[in-house]
């Protein structure tokens, strides 16, 4: 599979040799790779993270999507589409996130929440590999 997962610092408390995992961070595909602060190198950006960012920014939330649209780029819709502002409020809890990641903060756009495909996973967080494309450095 292409999940992301973070190895345990330490052994498992069961005493197990096995490799013990802390948490899985996601799928590579929910992966959003933005530039650091100094704009030398992409860093990636975990789901979990951007979730809990946009559904704290405005407890009216109920869904949303991120889409990586460009490689800087993000393209964030949530249902009910959001006002002035809750965008405002989104975009600062995003700068504030991203601040703390050392990432500069992209480009945002919102948009209307597409329709769900039929019979496919809905997929909140989609990054440039989702899409088949490579970030560049």
């Amino acid at each position: 599979l292409d999940d992301v997962l973070v190895e345990r610092a330490t052994r498992c408390p069961c005493g197990s040799e096995h490799l013990a995992l802390e948490h899985i961070e996601g799928r590579e595909d929910d992966v959003i790779w933005l530039r650091d602060e100094t704009g030398s190198r992409r860093s990636p950006v975990f789901a979990d993270g951007l979730t809990r960012t946009i559904l704290n920014a405005d407890p009216c939330i109920t869904d949303y999507q991120v889409e990586q649209a460009g490689t800087d780029t993000l393209a964030i819709a949530t249902e009910p589409a959001a006002n002035d502002g809750q965008r405002q409020a989104i975009h600062a809890a995003l700068e504030a996130f991203f601040s703390s990641l050392r990432i500069a903060m992209p480009d945002v756009v919102f948009r209307d929440m597409p329709a769900p495909a039929p019979a496919s996973k809905r997929r909140r967080v989609r990054g440039l590999a989702a899409r088949r494309e490579r970030p560049d450095a």
